[in-house]
C-alpha cells in the first residue's frame, strides 16, 4: 500500500472518507498534537505520506528538525528533512 500511495497518492473518495470521519469525530488526540487536522490530511496528500508519517513530518517541520536518519525512502520526499542515508 505504501508503494502505491507513494505512486499514485490518495484515492480522492479515500480523502472524503476520512475528511468526514475527522470532521464526525472532532477527535482530541490530534488536535493537541496539531494545530488543525486539516494539516495532516493536506501534508499526507500533497507528500503521498501515509498519516504517521505525516505526522512525523509536521512533528519535524515545527522543532525545526532538518535531518533524519531512516530507512524509510518515503521521507525523501519531504522538502524541509534531508534524510540519511
Amino acid at each position: 500500500m505504501r508503494k502505491w500511495i507513494a505512486t499514485n497518492g490518495y484515492p480522492q473518495d479515500v480523502i472524503v472518507a476520512i475528511e468526514d470521519l475527522l470532521k464526525s469525530l472532532n477527535p482530541d488526540i490530534l488536535t493537541e498534537r496539531l494545530d488543525d487536522w486539516k494539516e495532516l490530511i493536506e501534508t499526507a496528500k500533497s507528500l503521498k505520506l501515509m498519516s504517521n508519517d505525516a505526522l512525523i513530518a509536521i512533528a519535524a517541520k515545527r522543532h525545526n528538525v532538518d535531518r533524519m536518519i531512516t530507512f524509510d525512502s518515503d521521507f525523501k520526499r519531504v522538502p524541509w528533512i534531508d534524510t540519511i542515508p
